[in-house]
């Protein structure tokens, strides 16, 4: 469609959006476009979709595509938009919807600013709903194809904006074969990252098996990220925000220049105390209240009774299972027991009945049984007493044990409690310090904190 605009109404041309999906089940030439828009000279904006080219693919512009589009850029263009760009997609061919596990899964946004003609801001996006994160070499291999040969890039690049998903996975070197592109420079990344200005990252993720060294040494090169997380089920944490999103992240440059001085030496940091981490999130449950419409209501098991049961897991077991059978006759549908958390160093276990009113109500009367049983083998009204406390917990928004540790976490690191990692520094050298106190309680939490099903 683009090379048949006339060349007059071509010129007179400021801002143009092209969907494709107009014409979904097309192909379209791009090795046309450069031709197209050299007649557009007054073109400020551009907006450009990829399209699929058949039916039931996910479309995307390659690296090769990208570099092709950046390339033929017009010298009045001041913004150009590409949706979506899939760095595991070495040769353009459509993502097919079955394979998109498989494959990278970063179907993100680039957006790319000018200024006299040479890039001023290359931002890529995924926040929406990153179906999975990219390695830096997966990055670095796009970059590789679709920025570092542009004739668009300067000796600087002012800023790179990486609104995704990076997932360290301690192996720096990549591994070719997990869709990862064979690139003649072993560290692409860093060579960008060496030629900017400023960087931002978004999102940190920590992958198994990752060390705490590896995550600190991408830190250094991106620095501090707004956020950082583990990979599902490593930790019992969602992640930690570490700084506001458009707070500078405490790294003018992706490398530091050899004659930097050496910062001032740090106070030590406190000694990462998990333990409290947990103890604290359980108090969180329990001054939570239950909701009769939360989300995913639970009940918090606690007292002398619990903290016997949690030296013997098999009698643990079959005691949860007697408790979560009570509520099965009564509550026969709708009601799924699914799972149970135990918090030894808590001296506590958390039982979880599923989701909606259903699960409500049977988490109340489980608790109502337990206490009318511990009320009968300690009358004493004071709470600490009984021989076990059954508080259902859960608020509207869903509260978890999860959930729980990472206010917790967040608390900590944003000394709103004390024994955490301090104050924000104002440094890079300080943030990472900081950074490796997280890492090291997150560490500690992989043995305190154990998920298990229910199997009635």
């Amino acid at each position: 469609m683009l090379p048949l605009i006339a060349a007059d109404v071509a010129s007179r041309l400021e801002s143009l959006d092209v969907d494709p999906m107009f014409e979904p089940d097309k192909d379209h030439d791009l090795s046309k476009l450069p031709a197209a828009f050299a007649k557009m000279t007054a073109l400020k904006s551009l907006t450009l979709r990829a399209t699929a080219g058949r039916p039931l693919a996910f479309p995307v512009f390659s690296p090769e595509e990208c570099r092709l589009l950046l390339d033929a850029a017009p010298p009045s263009l001041e913004t150009l938009t590409l949706h979506k760009v899939e760095p595991c997609n070495t040769a353009g061919a459509p993502v097919p919807f079955e394979l998109m596990a498989d494959c990278l899964g970063m179907a993100a946004n680039l957006t790319c600013t000018f200024s006299g003609g040479l890039l001023a801001c290359v931002r890529l996006e995924d926040k929406e709903l990153p179906l999975k994160g990219a390695t830096q070499a997966q990055l670095g291999a796009f970059w590789a194809r679709a920025l570092l040969p542009s004739r668009k890039l300067g000796p600087r690049l002012p800023r790179l904006l990486l609104d995704i998903v990076l997932v360290v996975d301690g192996d720096e070197g990549g591994d070719e074969g997990e869709g990862e592109l064979p690139v003649d420079d072993p560290d692409p990344a860093g060579t960008l990252l060496a030629r900017c200005d400023e960087v931002r990252l978004w999102h940190l993720e920590v992958d198994a098996g990752c060390s705490v060294a590896a995550v600190q040494h991408t830190a250094r090169l991106y620095g501090l990220p707004a956020r950082i997380s583990h990979a599902r089920g490593m930790v019992p944490s969602g992640g930690v925000r570490l700084r506001q999103e458009d707070s500078p992240p405490l790294s003018t440059s992706g490398r530091e220049p050899p004659t930097a001085p050496l910062p001032p030496a740090l106070p030590p940091l406190p000694p990462a105390l998990p333990a409290e981490v947990v103890q604290r999130a359980v108090e969180r449950l329990a001054a939570a209240g239950s909701s009769p419409r939360g989300l995913k209501p639970l009940l918090l098991l606690r007292g002398k009774t619990m903290q016997t049961l949690l030296t013997d897991r098999n009698r643990l077991r079959s005691w949860v299972r007697e408790v979560a059978s009570w509520v099965k006759t009564p509550l026969e549908n709708g009601v799924s027991t699914e799972s149970f958390w135990l918090l030894p160093t808590a001296g506590a276990v958390v039982i979880n009945f599923g989701r909606g009113i259903r699960a409500h109500k049977a988490a109340e009367l489980a608790a109502g049984e337990l206490q009318r049983q511990a009320q009968e083998r300690a009358p004493n009204p004071a709470a600490a007493a009984r021989p076990i406390q059954a508080l259902p917990t859960g608020s509207f928004y869903g509260m978890s044990v999860e959930s729980a540790i990472d206010e917790v976490l967040q608390a900590l690191w944003d000394g709103k409690e004390e024994g955490g990692p301090g104050p924000a520094t104002g440094s890079r050298e300080g943030e990472l310090a900081r950074l490796r106190w997280l890492l090291e309680t997150w560490e500690g939490l992989k043995g305190l904190v154990t998920c298990e099903r229910i199997d009635l």
